[in-house]
């Protein structure tokens, strides 16, 4: 069971279809912060039409690719827009916006921010209502609007009211009658600018009681972000089985370290009366040495090995998965990987 639907409050579920607003996330070689804010917005809004611009400027460098490809494959609602060209956050919005949304709002959000609470969507959304001037909501940042966005007001007449792309939402109707984010130190800012002009508000959210905002976490040194802090759940893509010791320094060799690895324990023999997850209650006399596994595999994937792979083969893995559009069964060259699920349910419970 994925950890937005043992986590998610229904009501949040129930609504984001209704809501006419699709998120969008542009990422650039930040697997694990794009991780972490994608299954945080999924943990409490887990059917929200999601965009995720994949801008990996000059070449991939890392597999946030693959994770994304992955998430799309498994979550209807994720879709995955690759971008080649130059790597600007705000272009990469722009041409997002206009071409791959029609919703009538957007839900801009950085990649490097956790969503810790649920409940926040829904009454930015509802200020629309009250307000016919309204045009964005969300983090706000009283900038220079002679500096273009670029550090504090000088006094009260250079204010320029920034919304700012780390968690706001923007009338995409109005948006488009503006001038376009940018590539930009603060690509909201010409946008900004004529909207203010034009007499249009941008108003503040307390959304720092909803979202985390690990700014700088990309590039800081040392690193803003300790994954533990905020019970987000993030599966390896694949559990290696094994009672092999031997086995384990060949397994470390992975070039791709998405995975963990369970060491099997002794035989199971008995008669159980278990309920797969399937719903239907069916007796089992188990004998094998998988059960004990059963609820430690945690990996998208379950593989039992023994003795040498390739180290090539985490990689290979998430390639095939997606390919085959996840299928229960992939056999690599004799190293057969299971989908966790289908594992649960039919090897883990065979006699």
């Amino acid at each position: 069971m994925s950890h937005a639907e043992w986590s998610v409050p229904a009501r949040f579920a129930a609504e984001a279809g209704a809501m006419n607003v699709t998120a969008v996330m542009p990422q650039s070689h930040t697997k694990r912060l794009t991780q972490l804010a994608i299954e945080s917005l999924l943990r409490f809004y887990p059917d929200l039409p999601t965009v995720c611009v994949d801008n990996i400027g000059n070449g991939e460098i890392d597999d946030s690719g693959l994770y994304l490809d992955w998430k799309a494959v498994t979550t209807p609602n994720v879709r995955v827009w690759r971008r080649y060209g130059i790597n600007s956050h705000g272009v990469a919005l722009d041409e997002a916006i206009r071409q791959h949304i029609n919703t009538k709002y957007i839900l801009v959000l950085d990649s490097d921010v956790i969503i810790e609470r649920g409940g926040f969507v829904e009454p930015m959304l509802a200020e629309f209502g009250r307000d016919s001037r309204l045009y964005a909501i969300g983090t706000y940042m009283p900038v220079s609007f002679e500096n273009d966005g670029c550090g504090g007001p000088h006094n009260p007449d250079d204010i320029l009211n920034y919304a700012h792309p780390q968690c706001s939402i923007y009338d995409r109707d109005i948006y488009l009658t503006l001038p376009p984010f940018c590539n930009h130190g603060a690509p909201c800012c010409y946008n900004n600018k004529e909207a203010q002009v034009q007499g249009y508000n941008v108003v503040s959210w307390p959304i720092d009681d909803y979202v985390s905002h690990l700014s700088g976490a990309s590039w800081t040194t040392p690193r803003t972000i300790w994954e533990s802090d905020h019970d987000v759940h993030l599966r390896p893509f694949v559990t290696f089985l094994t009672n092999d010791p031997y086995s384990v320094p060949y397994l470390q060799m992975q070039t791709d370290n998405d995975f963990d690895i369970i060491t099997l324990d002794a035989m199971t023999e008995n008669f159980f009366c278990v309920l797969p997850i399937s719903g239907k209650s069916t007796p089992k006399n188990v004998k094998n040495d998988l059960w004990p596994a059963f609820y430690r595999a945690t990996g998208e994937y379950v593989c039992r090995v023994s003795g040498k792979i390739d180290s090539g083969c985490v990689r290979a893995l998430k390639h095939e998965a997606i390919r085959t559009l996840g299928a229960d069964e992939i056999d690599l060259g004799g190293v057969v990987a299971y989908r966790r699920r289908y594992w649960q349910e039919y090897i883990c419970l065979k006699e």
